[in-house]
């Protein structure tokens, strides 16, 4: 399957124009706060839509997507209902480079792809601003696809604690994941704007609304 925003170099270009008029990514390291922030945001009224989302509805009822996920790590990532082991799978991109680049080459066109339907629609419908929370934003190559791209920072140590306890791994294993993305000050650099999440939700909430109003005031 061919993507209309990909090019044949493999870099996703400029925002498609059905695109709603102000499309912005949220990115930041695991653990950093996107989807409390994300949260904030939706609940502000602005569309929200969370790629690892759409990845897990893909692998859910994509059969091929899931063929083509056992042929580059094998079938020991099946449940024993045939369904996808993402914990396992996850352990297993954390323990090898090469298999985490080769999962995420199959996975990030498909989940582009889904993503551009839903901005289309979201268009058709009228909505003016949304935000799309992308972990591995640069890493993919779409930062270029958004009107703008959002950071949410937080102290490492933080962000390793609470990836140990979402993911039920030790803290050695969810630093070694962490060691594996992109460094957190390269994101904060390559982002129009960086919130930083070392402090309380009703800080972080403060933060958010001012962020909120210039976002709402460019669809004015």
């Amino acid at each position: 399957m061919e993507y209309k925003t990909k090019s044949s170099s493999g870099k996703y270009g400029k925002k498609p124009s059905y695109w709603p008029p102000k499309v912005f990514a949220l990115t930041g390291i695991p653990g950093a706060g996107k989807s409390t922030l994300a949260k904030i945001l939706s609940s502000a009224g602005i569309l929200v839509i969370d790629t690892d989302t759409l990845a897990r509805e893909a692998a859910g009822k994509d059969v091929h997507l899931l063929a083509r996920l056992v042929g580059a790590a094998g079938s020991r990532i099946l449940l024993p209902d045939g369904s996808l082991d993402r914990a396992l799978l996850r352990h297993l991109m954390s323990q090898d480079k090469k298999l985490k680049r080769k999962v995420e080459g199959i996975i990030h066109p498909i989940v582009f792809h889904l993503l551009d339907q839903k901005l289309e629609e979201a268009a058709r419908n009228g909505v003016k601003i949304a935000v799309i929370e992308v972990p591995l934003l640069f890493e993919a190559g779409w930062d270029s696809c958004f009107d703008g791209t959002i950071c949410i920072t937080a102290p490492e140590g933080e962000c390793i604690k609470r990836i140990a306890k979402r993911n039920g791994i030790s803290e050695k294993e969810a630093a070694k994941w962490l060691s594996m993305q992109m460094d957190q000050a390269e994101k904060m650099s390559r982002s129009d704007y960086v919130i930083s999440n070392n402090g309380t939700l009703e800080e972080l909430k403060t933060k958010a609304g001012a962020l909120i109003s210039r976002l709402k005031e460019m669809t004015e």
